[in-house]
């Protein structure tokens, strides 16, 4: 049996004490062994294959909230599961199916497939060499149509985006796909009584559209920002009433949607109502 049946197997028997490590081997009871660098077949939802030790060290984990398990994990070199993939993964594992109540249930199902030619995106700071790629997307008008900066005309206006607002900006990254800025996404910090909220927002070039790819980006923003800035208790997201796409986007993740904010918000002319979306820590956790 592959290792990711025989831990399913002992997981849904509640059969974990019998599974013991022994140098870098897990063995389970005196029937299998296996090393605990194997790769399984689980493949979470940013794309990467979870490790036998990440799987196991998980399991017997699971009890823990998210961030006290990050901590648990603190100086150890074994592999994370991220929070967007902990429920599926407790599902597949402890009871043999994903949950069709799992707000990520959907990408769950095809978590045992070969990965699309999207599973490489990767977020990253914005570098000057970056200012082409920027300018196919800023110059649509799909793109900026309920964003709060106009369609760009200048290719020095990518420059001045790049050099004095991503770069000294606390969180602004470029979302990539092998390495190509095809988006962005950014965490912009409250102050004064709002000192522990923060919010997030994003853009992606259109025929990037509908693939999941922003999805997946603020799954990476939420495994990552409560890590990076202990202090944040709450994530939102302001969306145009009209902006569908971003408001399935937010729902996807897990953000909880509060209302709508009307004449909230003066963007180009006039004033716009706004859908307020959001995720607190204990949502996280």
């Amino acid at each position: 049996m592959d290792p990711l049946s025989v831990l399913r197997d002992y997981a849904i028997r509640n059969d974990l004490d019998s599974i013991t490590r022994v140098d870098d081997e897990f063995r389970f009871g005196s029937t299998h062994c296996f090393p605990a660098a194997t790769t399984t077949a689980y493949r979470s939802q940013l794309g990467h294959l979870l490790t036998l030790e990440t799987l196991i060290h998980f399991l017997k984990n699971h009890h823990l909230n998210h961030i006290d398990y990050m901590k648990n994990l603190s100086g150890t070199t074994i592999p994370t599961v991220s929070f967007i993939d902990r429920q599926p993964l407790l599902d597949y594992l402890l009871q043999g199916h994903v949950s069709s109540s799992s707000s990520s249930a959907a990408a769950a199902a095809s978590q045992f497939i070969n990965p699309d030619e999207f599973s490489e995106i990767t977020l990253r700071p914005f570098d000057l060499s970056d200012v082409d790629d920027l300018m196919e997307w800023t110059t649509d008008e799909k793109v900026s149509r309920f964003c709060i900066w106009d369609t760009y005309t200048s290719r020095e206006q990518g420059v001045d985006f790049i050099k004095n607002f991503a770069i000294p900006h606390p969180w602004v990254r470029a979302i990539c796909l092998k390495n190509k800025a095809i988006g962005s996404i950014s965490v912009a910090p409250g102050s004064g009584i709002g000192v522990g909220r923060a919010e997030i927002g994003y853009a992606l070039a259109s025929k990037y559209w509908g693939k999941g790819i922003v999805t997946r980006a603020v799954k990476m923003v939420v495994s990552i920002v409560p890590l990076e800035w202990p202090h944040l208790e709450r994530l939102e997201a302001l969306v145009d009433v009209e902006n569908f796409g971003s408001q399935r986007v937010l729902e996807k993740v897990g953000f909880h949607k509060e209302g709508v904010l009307r004449k909230y918000a003066f963007i180009k002319g006039r004033s716009r109502d706004v859908v307020m979306f959001s995720l607190v820590r204990i949502d996280v956790s």
